[in-house]
C-alpha cells in the first residue's frame, strides 16, 4: 500500500486544521491509509463512501461503509476524495456534486491539496530527463511507463539497457506490487532514471509532450487505460503498446464492468481502448493472436503493427546457466511452487479465482504433495491470515513473503514444478478472456528450471507448454488425481525438457525481436504530432 507521504500528510494538517467530521472516499486501501492521517491529527471520520462496496465495513469493522447517497441524510464538515488517479477524482467529484449540490466547495480531492505544486513538480521532471539524455549520448532513448510497475517489467528493462538503450521508467506508485521499491533497484543495471509521479495520469503525458523519446513503451493492465490514451496524444516519440491484460474482453456484459466503475468511466475507458489499440505505432501481445482477430471485427479497425513478445526468461536471473537443475529437498517427494500474486481484495476480480488455491493446498496435501505459496503482494502477513493458518494446519503446504524478481529464480529453483492452476469456475472473467490469456510467470518457473502444469481451461496457454515440451494442462477437477500423474521419470523427463529449449525461450535469444520492432516502427512510422 502507498502511505501518504510527510509533504500529504502536511498538506492534510494545513487543509483540515480544525476539528471536523470528515468523509472519505472510496473504500481502498490508498485512501484508507490518508483516513488513518486524518484520525491521528484529531478529525472525527464518521463514515466512507464506495459506490461499489456499501454495506461492508473496514478498519477492522470500526468504520461502515455506503453509497455516496447517505450525505444527503447526515451531518459532516468536507468530504475527502483520495484516489491517485486524477481522472477517477473528477469523476466522483461529479457524482457528489449531483447529490450534494449546494456543498462544492466542502469537496476536497488529493490533487486539491497538492495543485499548488503542480507546475513546479512538472518542470522537476522535465528536467530531470533533459539533463540525464544530456549525458546518455548517442544512446536510443526510451520511457517505459505504467501506472503500477510489476515485478516482471523489471526484466524487460533490465534487457533494454544490456542492449545500450537509455531506459527512463515513469510510474505512478513506487511499490512493485504494494510490495517493493522500485527505487530500490536503482543503480542495480535496471534502469537510468526512475520517476515515480503523484497525479500519475496528468503529469505523466505532460513530460512526454515536454521531452523528447524515441520511442515510449507503454504498458497496459487492467487499470485505467486513460492516462497512456493521454500520453499516446501528446508524445512525439513511436509509441507501443504493450498488453499485460486485454481489459476491454475481461467480463461478457457492460453490467459486470459497472460494478466496478460508473458508466461516464467506462464510457472513457471504452474511447482510451479503442484509441491505443487502432491508433498505437505497435502493438506487443502475450495473449492468443485470436484476441487481435476479435477486436479488430469489433472497432471495425485493427492495429497498424503487432509482435508477439513475452516476458521471457531470463538467463541473468536463472541460477541454471546450462547446468543441472538444482535437487529439491525432501527426496522421493514432489514439490510444487506458486509464484505470483496473491489477491486477498474480495472485491477485486481475480479474488474468486485465486482464492481456490485454498483448496487446491487441502486437496495436494491429502496427495502428499508438497506446494509452497510466494505472495508477490506480501511483505509482513497483515491481511493473509488465512494462508498462515492453512500453513499451520496442513502438513506439506507452505507460505512465503514476495521475493524481488532478480532473485526468485534462485529461491524457485529447489521446487520440482510451477503451478499456474485455479477453479476458473468461480471466475468473474469471460470464457474467451480466460481461454486467451497467457500468464508471465510461466517465464519465471522456466527460469528457475521448473515446468508448468498450467489450467487446463487456459487453453491458449495450456497448448502453448505443451507445444514446447515445457508443461502439462489439467483441468480443475483433475487436481484430486494429479499425484497419479506426476511420477519422478515423468518430472524428471519434463525437467530435462525444460533445460533443453530454455536458450530458446529465453530474453537473450528474443531481445533483438523486440529492439528490431521499434527500428522499422521508426523507419515506417514519419509521423507529425499527435496520434489525433
Amino acid at each position: 500500500m502507498d502511505n501518504p507521504s510527510t509533504d500529504n500528510i502536511r498538506r492534510l494538517e494545513q487543509r483540515f486544521h480544525t476539528e471536523q467530521t470528515l468523509v472519505v472516499m472510496p473504500a481502498g486501501a490508498f485512501a484508507l491509509s490518508f483516513a488513518d492521517e486524518l484520525v491521528r491529527m484529531g478529525k472525527t471520520v464518521s463514515v466512507v463512501l464506495d459506490n461499489f462496496k456499501a454495506g461492508e465495513r473496514c478498519r477492522d469493522g470500526r468504520i461502515e461503509i455506503h453509497h455516496p447517497a447517505i450525505l444527503k441524510t447526515i451531518e459532516f464538515d468536507a468530504v475527502f476524495i483520495a484516489t491517485p488517479s486524477l481522472t477517477v477524482q473528477e469523476d466522483m467529484r461529479e457524482q457528489l456534486v449531483e447529490i450534494i449540490p449546494g456543498r462544492k466547495a466542502d469537496i476536497v480531492t488529493l490533487f486539491d491539496l497538492t495543485s499548488g505544486d503542480f507546475d513546479a513538480v512538472l518542470m522537476d521532471h522535465v528536467r530531470s530527463i533533459t539533463g540525464h539524455h544530456a549525458m546518455a549520448g548517442d544512446r536510443k532513448k526510451i520511457c517505459l511507463t505504467t501506472p503500477f510497475f510489476h515485478h516482471n517489467f523489471l526484466k524487460l528493462i533490465k534487457y533494454l539497457k544490456k542492449d545500450n538503450f537509455h531506459v527512463t521508467v515513469i510510474t505512478g506508485h513506487e511499490y512493485i506490487n504494494s510490495a517493493l521499491s522500485v527505487l530500490e533497484f536503482r543503480d542495480r543495471g535496471f534502469y537510468d532514471l526512475c520517476l515515480v509521479v503523484e497525479h500519475y495520469d496528468v503529469i505523466m503525458p505532460k513530460i512526454l509532450e515536454l521531452t523528447t523519446f524515441d520511442v515510449v513503451h507503454a504498458i497496459l493492465t487492467t487499470a485505467s487505460a486513460i492516462p497512456l490514451k493521454r500520453a499516446l496524444e501528446k508524445s512525439n516519440a513511436v509509441f507501443v503498446t504493450d498488453y499485460c491484460d486485454f481489459h476491454q474482453i475481461l467480463y461478457d456484459d457492460e453490467a459486470t464492468y459497472l460494478k466496478f466503475m460508473s458508466e461516464r468511466q467506462l464510457n472513457r475507458e471504452k474511447e482510451s481502448w479503442r484509441n491505443l489499440f487502432t491508433r498505437s505505432d505497435g502493438l506487443i501481445i502475450k495473449d492468443s493472436p485470436e484476441i487481435i482477430g476479435k477486436l479488430s471485427e469489433h472497432y471495425g479497425q485493427g492495429p497498424r503493427n503487432v509482435l508477439e513478445f513475452h516476458s521471457y526468461a531470463s538467463l541473468d536471473f536463472s541460477p541454471l546457466k546450462n547446468s543441472v537443475p538444482v535437487k529439491g529437498e525432501g527426496q522421493g517427494k514432489i514439490r510444487i511452487v506458486y509464484a505470483g500474486c496473491v489477491v486477498n481484495d474480495p472485491s477485486s476480480h481475480a479474488y474468486p479465482v485465486v482464492s481456490s488455491l485454498h483448496t487446491i493446498a487441502e486437496s495436494l496435501d491429502r496427495q502428499g504433495i508438497g506446494f509452497d505459496i510466494y505472495n508477490a503482494i506480501d511483505t509482513t502477513g497483515k491481511g493473509f491470515e488465512s494462508y498462515l493458518e492453512l500453513a499451520e494446519r496442513l502438513t506439506h503446504f507452505n507460505y512465503h513473503f514476495a521475493v524481488p524478481q532478480d532473485r526468485l529464480a534462485q529461491v524457485l529453483s529447489v521446487y520440482d514444478l510451477g503451478w499456474f492452476g485455479f477453479d476458473f469456475s468461480m471466475a468473474m472473467e469471460s470464457e474467451f478472456f480466460l481461454k486467451t490469456t497467457f500468464g508471465s510467470k510461466v517465464f519465471n518457473y522456466l527460469e528457475a528450471g521448473l515446468p508448468v502444469i498450467v489450467a487446463g481451461e487456459a487453453e491458449y496457454m495450456a497448448g502453448w507448454v505443451e507445444s514446447h515440451h515445457v508443461g502439462i494442462g489439467i483441468r480443475y477437477s483433475e487436481v484430486d488425481s494429479l499425484a497419479s500423474r506426476l511420477d519422478p521419470e515423468c518430472v524428471a523427463d519434463l525437467k530435462r525438457k525444460v533445460l533443453e529449449n530454455l536458450g530458446h525461450l529465453s530474453m537473450e535469444h528474443h531481445i533483438k525481436r523486440l529492439t528490431t520492432f521499434y527500428d522499422d516502427l521508426e523507419k515506417s512510422e514519419k509521423r507529425n504530432g499527435t496520434h489525433v
